[in-house]
This record gives structure tokens, C-alpha cells and sequence, in this order.
């Protein structure tokens, strides 16, 4: 798979580990895309090359009827709200707290099966 056609969805808070991260994250697509809380302090941006990254801060206020125990309103919203985003072919979406060092399975797959959800147990 041409990483022109991959994007990866980073899901999370915008930390310091997020960004280590990207950098290696860049190497298996061409788009990263950070779906970040509106909340996060995007002065830490300058400390990293985040060149090649789009950084979106979705509105995720909550209704007073909307079910958000653990953040999980946050959670689907903000992974709905990135892939509304991506434009690419393929998206790759991974949290920003959990460090995958090999996607070459992910691509793999998803090379084979471009009709399909690949996913796994992974946390």
C-alpha cells in the first residue's frame, strides 16, 4: 500500500509521548491526522515537528441528554468526527496512549481486504 493512500488517526490528548510517537508513525502514511481535545494546550505543538499532520479539534460539547460516563461520548465522537476528515483511501486509527511499533500487519491486511474493517484486541 503507497502511504499517499493511508491516513493514521491519532485518538487522544495532545502529550508529549502522542508526538515522540508521530514521528515514527510517518514512515507507514503520509497524512496523520490528531483528533485532539479542544481542552489541550496546543502550545506544545512547537516543541515537535508536526510537519505532514493535521491537527483537528472537534466540538464535543455534550448535551445535558447525552450519556458520557468514562468519556465515551468524547471517545466515538471524536474517532466519527477524524474519519469524516481523512482523506485517503484507508485510515488507520490508533490512541494516542497505546504505542503500535509495527504496522506493517495493519497495512498488510488491509491491502488484502480493502472492502473490510481490519482491527484487533489490541487495548
Amino acid at each position: 500500500m503507497d502511504p499517499k493512500d493511508l491516513t493514521i488517526l491519532v485518538q487522544g490528548k495532545l502529550h508529549k509521548h502522542t508526538l515522540m510517537r508521530i514521528q515514527k508513525y510517518k514512515k507507514w502514511a503520509d497524512t496523520i491526522l490528531l483528533c485532539c481535545d479542544v481542552q489541550d494546550d496546543i502550545s506544545i505543538l512547537d516543541q515537535y515537528d508536526v510537519a505532514g499532520c493535521q491537527i483537528y479539534r472537534p466540538d464535543l460539547t455534550v448535551a445535558d441528554t447525552t450519556m458520557n460516563n468514562f468519556r465515551g461520548w468524547f471517545q466515538c465522537k471524536s474517532i466519527y468526527e477524524g474519519l469524516k476528515e481523512a482523506k485517503t483511501p484507508y485510515t488507520l486509527k490508533v490512541r494516542a496512549d497505546y504505542w503500535v511499533g509495527n504496522l506493517e500487519p495493519f497495512v498488510q491486511k488491509m491491502s488484502e481486504y480493502p472492502e473490510k474493517y481490519v482491527t484487533n484486541n489490541m487495548y
